[in-house]
Parts: structure tokens; sequence; C-alpha cells
């Protein structure tokens, strides 16, 4: 079974929440009023939720010459395109996380970071295909040792904190933790066409272990 671990951007509100549960139902035993019961019970389900709203459980990275999905969710769309970055054309996968998805992202390949870039935007659906253009986002651009990709983390309505740990510079491996985005959203990854996409869209993918596509030798 996968172990279950609270986000370290979560614990103190994780916290709070078994503090403030912990001192209401104590005062619901003492005093048995019936108000105080139903707010241990509340704060007992949002606690509750948020435990698995914010669950992080162990992958199993696939090993070889691939990518792997940065997020749990649907395949949106996968389109040819130019990307100046990738140094001519590639495929772009959009890639929609619901409410219900774990939100925990993941590197797609092993690399150097050379840019994390924060383009502030609206909140918008992250399901619309402008919210690609328009919604606030963070852009990194990894190194890999025969080419570059792209990955987006893309906010959403509800998604109003988008959670990158990577700087400049850093080493990643695949499959590697990077960060999260709060309450659904959407991650855009630009491939080249060196790697042949092996998902289809429609399909459910999960972070780390999903292959999103392998590298043509």
């Amino acid at each position: 079974m996968s172990n279950q671990v609270i986000p370290k951007e979560s614990r103190a509100i994780f916290g709070a929440a078994v503090i403030l549960s912990g001192l209401l139902w104590g005062s619901a035993v003492t005093s048995g009023h019936w108000i105080v019961i139903v707010l241990a019970v509340l704060v007992t389900l949002v606690m509750g939720f948020m435990l698995y709203f914010f669950r992080d459980p162990d992958r199993s990275i696939p090993q070889g010459d691939n990518l792997v999905s940065p997020c749990d969710g649907v395949v949106l769309s996968i389109e040819q395109g130019s990307e100046e970055v990738l140094g001519g054309s590639g495929t772009v996968i959009s890639i929609f996380m619901s409410i219900f998805d774990v939100h925990v992202n993941r590197n797609v390949c092993d690399g150097k970071v050379l840019e994390v870039e924060h383009r502030p935007g609206r909140f918008g659906h992250a399901g619309k295909e402008r919210a690609s253009l328009e919604n606030e986002q963070i852009r990194i651009i990894v190194e890999h040792s025969l080419f570059k990709v792209v990955v987006t983390q893309v906010a959403g309505m509800l998604a109003r904190r988008i959670i990158c740990r990577l700087k400049v510079g850093d080493r990643v491996e695949k499959g590697e933790r990077f960060g999260m985005i709060v309450f659904g959203s959407k991650l855009i990854v630009a491939v080249p066409d060196a790697v042949k996409v092996s998902v289809a869209v429609g399909q459910r993918v999960r972070a780390g272990e999903t292959i999103l596509g392998v590298i043509d030798s």
C-alpha cells in the first residue's frame, strides 16, 4: 500500500484543524451542548477532506528512456506545434486535474532546470483552451541530456495557489516531487519530436507513473 504523506505546505493548516477539532470534541464531551457537538463533527469532516485532498501517495517510477506524467488527471488535448525552446516542432500535451485528483506534481524526466518563470494572469476554468494563455501559471524549462522539455503549471477557478519548489540550476530526477496546484487545474507538457507520445486524449494518467512518451532512439 502506498504511503500517504501530507505535503509540507499544508501541514500547518492540517495541524491547526487537528488542534481545533480536539478542543471542540473536548468541549463537547464536557458540556454536552449540541451546537459544540455539531461544530466538532463539521471540523472533523473538514479535516478528513483535507487529509484526502492533500494526499501524496508513493508511486512506482518506470525505468528506461521515457517521460512520465507530471500530474494525476485526464488528457485534455494532444497537439502538434512549434516551440522555440524545443528547437523546432513538437507535441503539446494538456492534462486536467479535478478537485478529486492527487495534486502533487512530479518531474517528467531527469535533467537540469534552465528556467522557472511566473506569469500572472486570470483564474478562469482550466479546462478551457484559452486558460493556457490567460491564466496565472509557472513555466518550467528542463534540459534533458538529449533535448529540452517545457512543463507549465496553470491555475484554475479554484486554484489560487501554485507551488513550485524548483530553482534555476537544480538537478531533477524523473518522478521526483516538485510542487502542487491547490484545488484542481491543468499542466501542459511540451516535448520535441524526439519523444514518441504514448498517451491518448481522454486517457486517465498518474503522476510519475504513467508514461507520456518514449524517447525515439
